[in-house]
């Protein structure tokens, strides 16, 4: 846990130099309350490897993990960062030119045909014209967090978009 000096959070006096709205939007209600918590932890290590029930740091140091969640740039081709693989399908690769199906392909722009449990923001067509980044990033997260609610109260393991579902997006 971090440091507190004060009674604040050492590893959470790190503040931007610009004012708020200037890059981005405030925090929503009750974030950085959310941030102070005993069983938050702000961690700014890079990651090595992810294994199944735990992540590795740079600083060796692992990690049991029940959730993943990464921040990276901005890149307008949509692939992905690293490589995301399951049955031997490399996301990366399906889609490249050439891969299967070829191009980015998602059901709402939040989860992937063939890649089960995974779940993105703003992935390809997640963002409409009409549409605010902001409003997109959060009907896409409630959308997803409804998801993950019927998962877990159903007992449901795996969940995926169907090839249907994907095409009548696209469509």
């Amino acid at each position: 846990m971090a440091e507190r000096m004060g009674g604040q959070r050492s590893d959470l006096l790190n503040v931007p130099d610009f004012s708020p709205s200037c890059r981005r939007l405030t925090p929503g209600p009750r974030y950085l309350q959310a941030l102070t918590q005993e069983n938050v932890e702000y961690i700014n290590t890079h990651i090595a490897r992810f294994a199944k029930m735990d992540i590795e740091m740079m600083d060796h140091l692992h990690r049991k993990i029940n959730a993943i969640i990464c921040g990276t740039e901005a890149d307008i081709s949509f692939l992905t960062p690293f490589p995301i693989i399951h049955n031997k399908i490399d996301l990366q690769s399906a889609w490249r030119p050439g891969g299967i199906p070829g191009s980015p392909d998602t059901y709402l722009g939040i989860a992937a045909l063939n890649f089960p449990n995974l779940f993105l923001v703003l992935g390809p067509n997640g963002s409409g014209q009409l549409s605010t980044v902001s409003h997109s990033v959060e009907n896409q997260i409630t959308y997803t967090a409804k998801v993950l609610r019927k998962v877990k109260s159903q007992g449901i393991r795996s969940i995926a978009p169907t090839q249907e579902a994907t095409n009548d997006f696209r469509a």
